[in-house]
């Protein structure tokens, strides 16, 4: 049986902004462009045949991926027009399995975030949209009793060394409890790895991102590796260190695939009510039944606000 959707009675633009609109679900936004494809390309027989024939493959593909359609509805009938001058908008194919980084909305619409702790992440890359998203999880995140012991042992190693990640700070302007928290995450508090993720000093970085720090000899020394590693993803050029602007740094530091998985990043909340499972176990391959044992960078700096460890810390940190 050929599913159809609620488009009854819609102007183009309307349907034009439910295929840019990521909080609709992703088969009824690939619908929205095929069926504005046929629109402006057939006349009205045609592009109900065609519209039929894009919801019969979606049709096909939610039962494939195991993703419910939307409610189902009738097409309305539509009479010939002539041809709109309108540009088509190209249809999206769905991201496969193997791909981590599908690719982002041209232009995505930024979404209130909802104070439910089990609500899914925004599929966004962008500030604009993820910025409330995060003071939300901030506030909703419930540290794990039982993961306790581990949280405060790593955030007695970070504060063991604060006086080297202050130093950074003097040097970049990075916060150094951001600086730390990363260096917990991507190399275990350890000064003789890489801070751009955990390959040894003693020779330029192996692994993604590759061949860093550019200039220089090794073996090199942590501040000069950490300078390069902070410089590299642009964290010098941040101008104001909100507690949202730390948060999306976190996230923007490790790469936003997880968002693609509906999966809160554990980089940033595992250890949390905000995150269960799912991880990327290698570059590209995501398993929704892993379950990181790291700390989050959240998590590390929602405990260090809670014992008192960081001072002024900036606006909208709830504990």
């Amino acid at each position: 049986m050929t599913v159809s959707y609620h488009f009854i009675g819609l102007s183009r633009d309307a349907i034009s902004r439910i295929a840019r609109d990521p909080s609709e679900p992703i088969l009824r936004r690939h619908a929205a462009r095929r069926y504005l494809v046929a629109d402006t390309k057939a006349t009205a027989a045609t592009a109900r045949e065609a519209f039929e024939r894009a919801t019969q493959k979606f049709e096909k593909l939610a039962q494939r991926i195991g993703r419910p359609l939307p409610p189902a509805g009738k097409i309305p009938e539509k009479t010939a027009k002539p041809p709109s001058t309108t540009k088509p908008i190209a249809p999206a194919e769905d991201a496969s399995p193997s791909d981590p980084s599908p690719p982002v909305d041209p232009a995505p619409v930024p979404q209130l975030p909802s104070m439910d702790a089990k609500a899914a992440p925004v599929v966004s890359r962008k500030f604009a949209d993820l910025g409330r998203e995060y003071l939300s999880s901030w506030q909703v995140a419930v540290l794990d009793e039982a993961r306790m012991a581990v949280i405060d042992a790593a955030c007695a190693r970070l504060m063991q060394s604060a006086g080297r990640y202050r130093s950074l700070e003097r040097l970049i302007g990075v916060p150094w409890y951001v600086a730390g928290a990363i260096h917990g995450l991507e190399a275990s508090f350890d000064f003789t790895s890489h801070l751009h993720n955990g390959d040894p000093l003693t020779a330029r970085t192996r692994r993604v991102p590759r061949g860093r720090p550019a200039h220089g000899s090794a073996p090199f020394t942590w501040e000069e590796s950490a300078e390069d590693a902070l410089r590299g993803h642009g964290l010098d050029k941040v101008a104001d260190w909100t507690l949202d602007r730390i948060l999306y740094e976190f996230e923007r530091y490790n790469g936003f695939g997880y968002r693609y998985r509906q999966t809160h990043s554990p980089y940033l909340w595992s250890g949390s009510s905000r995150y269960v499972s799912g991880k990327y176990v290698r570059d590209g391959v995501f398993d929704p039944a892993a379950v990181s044992k790291q700390i989050g960078a959240a998590v590390l700096l929602k405990r260090m606000v809670q014992t008192g460890d960081i001072a002024g810390f900036p606006p909208g940190a709830v504990s």
